[in-house]
């Protein structure tokens, strides 16, 4: 009977230490930033925000590297770094303004500087273009007027209507 809680003892006072080195090592560990593109299908010349979470607090610097393509002529425009604005300890975030109508993706890497080195994340992540959304209020690009048109001229002669009858 002494034997067996001896032999209960060193299993928990084991599995105790295997909790607590393992905790440890998970919180010592640095997890590697992540990036996330708002919107996620942006469209050329469109404005596109980048957040970078989970980066290291020692960071001296943080910038995105943003590189537009026309993958049609296989060509890509100059590239751009952009810097990150700090949110919270480990967060920041930076909006750029896509520049080139003709692109047809662009690329992104993360560049964290940390005690004068530079670490590179998410080296060229590719993200297509989307099309540019169309106007669908009515208007041609020409501004003819359009089909709000015949609802604005229904509303006047009906509004003509009701006067007209209120006078008689």
């Amino acid at each position: 009977m002494k034997n067996n809680t001896i032999h209960e003892k060193g299993v928990i006072y084991a599995t105790l230490l295997l909790l607590v080195v393992s905790s440890f090592a998970m919180m010592t560990a640095s997890a590697d930033p992540t990036v996330t593109v708002d919107p996620t299908s942006p469209y050329p010349q469109s404005t596109v925000t980048f957040t970078a979470n989970q980066v290291n607090v020692d960071a001296t610097q943080v910038k995105i590297e943003i590189k537009e393509c026309d993958g049609n002529k296989n060509i890509c425009y100059a590239i751009t770094d952009f810097p990150m604005t700090q949110k919270t300890a480990n967060s920041y975030d930076a909006t750029f303004t896509l520049e080139h109508s003709d692109a047809t993706y662009f690329t992104y890497t993360l560049i964290v500087e940390e005690n004068g080195e530079q670490m590179e994340y998410f080296k060229d992540t590719k993200i297509t273009l989307s099309e540019k959304p169309s106007d669908n209020g009515g208007d041609s690009e020409n501004d003819t007027p359009g089909f709000e048109f015949v609802g604005l001229a229904f509303s006047i002669m009906f509004i003509s209507l009701i006067l007209y009858r209120r006078k008689r």
